[in-house]
C-alpha cells in the first residue's frame, strides 16, 4: 500500500490530517516531527512512497527538500520567494493550511499523484522559449506534457489522444490564432471534458473576453506569477476531475458499482451498431437470481444486498474488462460479451452459473447458497432492443423450466 509522509511539529494536527487522509484515500500514513526523521522514512519507503506533506519551517534551504519526491508544502500564510518556487521541481503546490477547502485541495493533489499518468497537458505556442517554460513548470509538477507549435498541430494531438485533459493556448499564433483554435477545440471536446486556459500577451480586457467567449475555461496574462499559474492550473483540473467523478457516479449502480440500466443502453446501442456494421461476433446474456424474494423474506434485505454484491463481483472476476456488465434493476443483470460465438458463450456462462451455485454465505440464520438462471443469445436481431428482448425471453424459459440453468439460442 502507498504511504504519505507528514512532517509536522504539531502532533495533534498531524494525527488528525493523517487519519482523514487514510480514510479518504485508503493509503498508509507516517507522521514525523523532524526533517531528519522524515528523510530516514522517505529513504526506507522508496517505491511505496506516494508523497510528502511538509510545513514550511522545515524547508529552510529548499521548498522541495526531498529530491524527486512529490511534495506539498504547508505555508501557514508566509510569503514565498519566486526563485525558490521555480527551483522547487518536486513541489505539487503550496497550501496555506489544513483547514476546510484547503484539506480537500490536498486530497485532490494526492489523487493527482496517484493517477499522474492519466493527466496530459498540451501547450500550444509558436514561441519555443514559451513552450519550454510552461512545459517545464507543468512537468515539474508531475504532469505529462505535449507541445504543439500551431493550431493545426494542436487539433491533430487532441483528435489522436483522448487523455489530454488540459490545453494552454497562446493568443497570437500564425495560421490559426488562439481564439480560433479554442473555438475549433470546442467542436471536439466540451468544457466538461477538456479544460482550456488562454495565455494572453497583454492585459487587454477585450482579448480576455474573446478567449472566454470562444470557449476557454480561464485565462492567464503573460508574464504570469508562478503561484497564480499553479493555482489556476490546479483549480481547472480539480473542477474537471469533480465533474468526471459526478458523471461516473451517475453511470453506476450505487450498491454493486456495476453500470446502471441507463448507461448500459447508452453504451450498448453504440456497441451494437459497431458490431452490426462490421459483422463482428458477440453474445448477450440476461441473468436473474433464482428465488430472490424468498432470500429477502427469509434472511433479510441486508443479506439480499450481499447476494447482489457477491454475484456482481463474480461476474466482474469471470468476464473480461472489455465486456459490458450492468445491473438492470432488482436481481436482474445484463452482459454484452464481445468476440464470442454462441458455443463459446455457453461455456463461459455455464462456468459462471456453477461458480455461483458453489458459493456459501454465512448469515445469522445459517449458511446461504443461491443459484442463477441465464438467457443467452448470439443473435443481434433487428435492433438493440430486439436483441435484449430475445435474451430476456430465453431467461424466462430457463426460469420456467426449472431454474439454475443456461438457455441459449
Amino acid at each position: 500500500m502507498q504511504t504519505v509522509v507528514i512532517v509536522e511539529l504539531d502532533t495533534l494536527i498531524a494525527d488528525t490530517v493523517s487519519t482523514r487522509i487514510r480514510h479518504t484515500l485508503n493509503v498508509d500514513t507516517v507522521v514525523t516531527t523532524t526533517y531528519e526523521e522524515a528523510k530516514l522514512t522517505v529513504n526506507q519507503l522508496t517505491d511505496k512512497l506516494l508523497a510528502v506533506i511538509i510545513s514550511l519551517p522545515f524547508c529552510k534551504t529548499s521548498y522541495s527538500p526531498f529530491e524527486n519526491v512529490p511534495t506539498i508544502v504547508i505555508t501557514d500564510g508566509v510569503p514565498l520567494e519566486s526563485k525558490m518556487m521555480f527551483s522547487a521541481t518536486s513541489v505539487l503546490d503550496y497550501v496555506i493550511d489544513y483547514r476546510g477547502h484547503n484539506f480537500e485541495y490536498i486530497i485532490q493533489l494526492l489523487k493527482r499523484v496517484r493517477f499522474a499518468e492519466t493527466i496530459k497537458v498540451l501547450v500550444v505556442d509558436d514561441e519555443r522559449a514559451n513552450r519550454k517554460l510552461v512545459g517545464t513548470l507543468l512537468a515539474n509538477r508531475g504532469f505529462s506534457v505535449e507541445e504543439a507549435t500551431n493550431g493545426i498541430e494542436a487539433i491533430t494531438c487532441i483528435e489522436a489522444d483522448p487523455n489530454i485533459s488540459m490545453v494552454l493556448v497562446d493568443d497570437q499564433m500564425p495560421r490559426m490564432n488562439g481564439f480560433e483554435l479554442v473555438g475549433n477545440i470546442r467542436k471536439l471536446r466540451s468544457k466538461n471534458e477538456l479544460a482550456i486556459i488562454g495565455m494572453l500577451s497583454d492585459d487587454s480586457e477585450y482579448r480576455l473576453v474573446m478567449f472566454l467567449r470562444s470557449g476557454a475555461n480561464d485565462c492567464l496574462v503573460k508574464p504570469f506569477k508562478l503561484e497564480e499559474f499553479q493555482v489556476r492550473v490546479m483549480q481547472n483540473l480539480q473542477l474537471l476531475e469533480m465533474f468526471k467523478e459526478i458523471t461516473e457516479l451517475s453511470r453506476r449502480d450505487f450498491l454493486t458499482n456495476l453500470f446502471n440500466r441507463r448507461h448500459f443502453f447508452e453504451v450498448g446501442k453504440k456497441f451494437y451498431e459497431n458490431y452490426r456494421r462490421n459483422a463482428l461476433k458477440f453474445v448477450t446474456a440476461m441473468i436473474d437470481i433464482d428465488n430472490f424474494k424468498s432470500i429477502n423474506d427469509t434472511y433479510g434485505h441486508s443479506t439480499g444486498d450481499r447476494v447482489l454484491v457477491v454475484l456482481s463481483e463474480t461476474l466482474i472476476s469471470s468476464l473480461r474488462a472489455t465486456d459490458i456488465v450492468a445491473r438492470f434493476g432488482g436481481e436482474e443483470f445484463c452482459i454484452l460479451s464481445n468476440d464470442l460465438v454462441l458455443g463459446e458463450g455457453i461455456l463461459v456462462f455455464e462456468r459462471i452459473r456453477k461458480k455461483c451455485a458453489d458459493i456459501s454465505l454465512d448469515t445469522p440464520k445459517g449458511p446461504l447458497s443461491f443459484t442463477i438462471s441465464i438467457g443467452l443469445t448470439g443473435s443481434i436481431g433487428e435492433s438493440f432492443d430486439d436483441m435484449i428482448n430475445t435474451a430476456d425471453k430465453l431467461l424466462y424459459k430457463a426460469k420456467n423450466s426449472g431454474k439454475n440453468k443456461v438457455v441459449a439460442q
